[in-house]
């Protein structure tokens, strides 16, 4: 039996470009999505930063990012 871990990384205000680099070093398809794709009004203040982000690669390798408040 194998098991595959994902990691999930927490920022404020850098996900974008922390999956960015991750990309960069790792290759893979990235995903993104913001909290104004969400629902929050896109003038709102935070409205850009990453609700749900991941780069995975085509060998199973993934690492997930998020921007949470505070």
């Amino acid at each position: 039996m194998s098991i595959k871990t994902t990691t999930h990384l927490n920022f404020r205000g850098d996900a974008r470009a922390a999956l960015e680099f991750y990309q960069s070093v790792f290759g893979g398809q990235v995903t993104i999505a913001t909290y104004g794709d969400f629902g929050m009004p896109k003038d709102v203040p935070g409205a850009e930063n990453i609700v749900f982000g991941q780069v995975e690669t085509a060998d199973g390798f993934s690492v997930m990012a998020y921007d949470i408040p505070g």
